[in-house]
């Protein structure tokens, strides 16, 4: 019996425009994904039951819909794999949070099941397959810790950059919708930033990761889709100020959240404000919150 061990890293956006609504009801976006050290772990075993089977110590959704299990299914049906497969993931990444952590599963399952059955497909074939199950799912296919995303999110160019940076993380303990998120970024009823200023921003921090330039990418992150969610939850705009409080310049909501994040030179300075942050969220009474502490991939 063949079997495979994988982690399945978390990302955040340290950049996310939006440029409008496209016809097939998708926005057309610009982002700047970053790979980050919080991970899943996933077990993909080959079986002879015909089946494909997926675990998980968090909630799994009914096979058909969840994506691991049709990134499996996908593959076993474009290749003509008879044998069953036992994918076990052990969830680290919050669900629901922004971190992608379904679509690096599924990426992890194509990756996965190349190796395992010797397909030989090129990462040019995964990326294509990738596309199909999800908008972030081919970011986690490239080899580049950081990369530039366009059209739906899944056309993926990556950023060459040897820059380390330190994270914050911050689970409100709820989880947010991102169908519900997009669907109501009305760029009439919401001022989002306009297409020059997107292309600029994102042509210059581009420039900066290349030149590891931290001090510019720490005051330069952006995410069109935050004004949405602080005005849809409250919440939001709470632990984004308890975040300031504790020492982050700029918290920033990663894709359609809920996670918040700060970014911050050392470890150090990362372990002293998630000291705080903890005290200060021990204190208010809020017990369904979670911090982390993670770096560049």
């Amino acid at each position: 019996m063949k079997s495979i061990f994988l982690k399945s890293p978390a990302k955040i956006n340290l950049y996310l425009g939006i440029l409008g609504k496209r016809k097939d009801s998708f926005h057309e976006i610009v982002t700047i994904f970053e790979k980050i050290s919080l991970s899943d772990e996933i077990k993909i075993i080959s079986t002879n039951s015909g089946r494909i089977i997926v675990k998980s110590n968090k909630f799994i959704c009914p096979p058909e819909k969840n994506i691991a299990f049709k990134a499996a299914n996908l593959i076993f049906s474009n290749y003509n794999i008879k044998s069953g497969l036992e994918i076990d993931i052990v969830k680290k990444i919050p669900i629901g949070s922004g971190l992608g952590g379904g679509s690096s599963n599924a990426a992890a399952v194509i990756c996965g099941l190349n190796k395992l059955y010797k397909l030989k497909l090129s990462q040019s074939e995964m990326l294509k397959l990738a596309a199909t199950l999800g908008s972030d799912v081919p970011f986690f296919i490239c080899n580049s810790t950081f990369a530039a995303g366009t059209g739906r999110g899944e056309k993926i160019e990556s950023i060459p950059s040897n820059i380390r940076l330190w994270h914050v993380l911050l689970f409100p303990g709820f989880s947010m919708s991102t169908k519900d998120i997009y669907s109501s970024c009305n760029i009439n009823k919401i001022p989002l930033k306009r297409l020059t200023a997107i292309n600029e921003d994102v042509k210059i921090l581009t420039l900066n990761l290349k030149n590891g330039n931290l001090a510019f990418v720490m005051k330069n992150l952006y995410n069109d889709l935050e004004k949405v969610a602080v005005k849809k939850y409250n919440k939001i705009a709470y632990f984004m100020r308890l975040l300031k409080k504790c020492g982050i310049e700029k918290p920033l909501l990663t894709g359609s959240g809920s996670v918040i994040f700060g970014t911050i030179k050392t470890r150090k300075e990362a372990t002293k404000v998630d000291n705080k942050l903890r005290e200060t969220l021990r204190d208010s009474g809020k017990r369904q919150w979670n911090t982390y502490i993670v770096h560049t991939l």
